[in-house]
């Protein structure tokens, strides 16, 4: 089941139920938060890079953000292989390297539910 929501500061939720439905490479998270050109989305524990790839090629301004500095290299790759301008960044979903309130959509299709503290997490959703 999926849902989307909006909360109060203006950002777009999008909240996948049933991850274990999906298989890598599932454009539903994307589809889902129906991106507006040019719409900044922050993609939590990007790799393997396929949700900000998707976003990017439909014209979102992406940045992605995980912590494992190889899987970066591995996505930046592959977002150079496929010419889209996409953003990597290194950090953790507790403390996330981007500015308050900058974020239009923020997408974590499986790599949330690695964070140590979900809770720190969704502050950081939140306040990005």
């Amino acid at each position: 089941m999926q849902t989307g929501t909006q909360n109060p500061s203006g950002f777009s939720l999008v909240v996948n139920a049933s991850p274990a439905g999906m298989a890598v490479g599932d454009p539903q998270p994307v589809d889902s938060a129906r991106l507006g050109e040019q719409a900044f989305v922050a993609d939590l524990i990007t790799s393997p890079p396929v949700t900000p790839l998707l976003a990017a090629a439909r014209g979102a301004r992406v940045t992605g953000v995980d912590p494992a500095l190889r899987l970066l290299d591995v996505a930046r790759r592959r977002a150079a292989a496929a010419e889209l301008d996409v953003t990597f960044l290194a950090g953790e979903a507790a403390a996330l390297p981007l500015a308050d309130n900058s974020a239009d959509v923020i997408l974590s299709v499986f790599g949330v539910i690695f964070a140590p503290d979900a809770q720190a997490a969704a502050a950081e959703f939140a306040r990005v």
